[in-house]
Formats: C-alpha cells, structure tokens, sequence
C-alpha cells in the first residue's frame, strides 16, 4: 500500500497496520499464544477498532450516494459471486474436491459472510481517499453491506444446515 499510497501515507497509521501484520505472520508459530490473544482479538480489539474508526462516525445520510452503494453491491453481490464462483470452478475443471461434508451450498454461505469483513478496507480507504466525504461513504457501505451479508450468510447456513437433517 505504500508505494501505491506513500504521499498520503500516515505514519501512525502504517505503523500501528505493519505491527499487526508482522504479528500476524509471527502468530501461527505460537499456538497457545492464538489460543490466548485470539479471543482477545475477536472480542475487544476488532470490537473497539471498529466502534472507533467507523460505527462512531457513521452519517446515513449518505447511504444511497455512489461510493456506498457500490460496496454494498460489491460486498453483498461479488464476494459470494467470486467466491462461490471459484469453489465450482475449481471443484469442476480441476481434481479438487470439497472436504467431506462440505457442498457448495455452505460455500455459498461462507461467501456472503465474507462481505461483513471490513478492517482492512477501512485502513485502504483512510490512506487512498482525499476528501472526508468520500471516507463517510466508503464507511456506510461498509457498514450496511457488513450487516447484510452477515444477515444473509447466516440466515443462508441455517438454511443449509436444517436442509441437511
């Protein structure tokens, strides 16, 4: 992202970004410390990110402007496209298979979850966009797309799991 981003590069912000990702490639070597931070992580630190850089600075204003309605449509629509997509693909024309007990109707679902995933593209936005405005878009959509597809994803395994039985 710097080379892309260095002009408008924060400091802060690529360092606190580089510091979690170099903790990330050093975490899967240490089991019991995923064990201890992972909840730690899922339930406090991702929570707090989140309230901080997005949910307290939400305008709903802005909900049907073009930033926001593109990612809610990329988010909801060409994730579980492309994701859903790659798994039959792959599954098809290649000899890989699912895991037992995996169809493609739970990879369908996992594909809409993915759509709630919104971290990472925060951080982009806050280094690539220029204007306040748009970072207020690019926050909605993120927002509303992060709930529908959570909607949606678990609603769809529910579905998929009580079709099982």
């Amino acid at each position: 992202m710097a080379i892309f981003f260095r002009k408008d590069l924060n400091l802060a912000s690529a360092t606190y970004t580089l510091g979690a990702a170099t903790l990330g490639f050093a975490l899967p070597f240490r089991k019991q410390i995923i064990r201890v931070l992972s909840p730690i992580a899922t339930f406090v630190i991702i929570p707090i990110y989140v309230w901080i850089n997005l949910l307290s600075h939400l305008d709903f204003s802005l909900a049907f402007h073009a930033i926001s309605l593109s990612l809610v449509l990329a988010r909801v629509v060409g994730k579980v496209f492309g994701i859903f997509l790659a798994a039959w693909l792959l599954t098809r024309v290649t000899p890989l298979r699912l895991p037992t007990g995996l169809d493609l109707s739970e990879v369908l679902g996992v594909g809409l979850l993915a759509g709630m995933g919104l971290t990472v593209s925060l951080v982009i936005a806050k280094i690539a966009l220029p204007l306040p405005i748009q970072l207020a878009q690019v926050q909605i959509g993120l927002f509303i797309a992060a709930l529908i597809s959570g909607i949606l994803g678990i609603s769809w395994l529910a579905f998929a799991a009580q079709r099982k039985k």
